[in-house]
């Protein structure tokens, strides 16, 4: 929702109805006492609890990967995540190059993202989206 700036965006690349996406906001909202967005016309804009939100989400997801990698090399395995991304003229050799890897470390789930070059610096960050 917040990358995505649109109720029906979010709700469309979480699988859900854009009610529903509403209605888990609104009840987001409701748990925190304060409104994370605000709509001006049909422009969306987020407000400075979503902007904090939205970072301490990121760096939580990273202290659980950070963790689940930690707990992966204690066991002697690699497992986690993995997230790429490929500019549009790579797309041919990279999925040969992730064949190898993946059949080395089959517990790394691999994301892969293939975007232009102004967009790869930040494809990787949060890429579901």
């Amino acid at each position: 929702m917040h990358r995505q700036r649109s109720y029906s965006r979010a709700a469309e690349q979480l699988g859900l109805t854009q009610p529903a996406v509403s209605a888990q906001i609104r009840q987001l909202e409701l748990a925190l006492g304060q409104p994370l967005f605000n709509y001006a016309g049909k422009t969306l804009h987020t407000l400075p609890a979503a902007d904090t939100l939205a970072h301490s989400a990121r760096e939580i997801f990273g202290q659980l990967s950070r963790l689940e990698m930690n707990l992966s090399d204690i066991n002697g395995k690699i497992s986690g995540e993995l997230n790429i991304a490929a500019v549009s003229s790579a797309q041919y050799v990279v999925p040969y190059l992730l064949a190898r890897f993946r059949a080395h470390y089959p517990e790394v789930h691999v994301r892969l993202k293939v975007c232009n070059r102004r967009q790869a610096p930040r494809a990787t960050h949060g890429t579901a989206g």
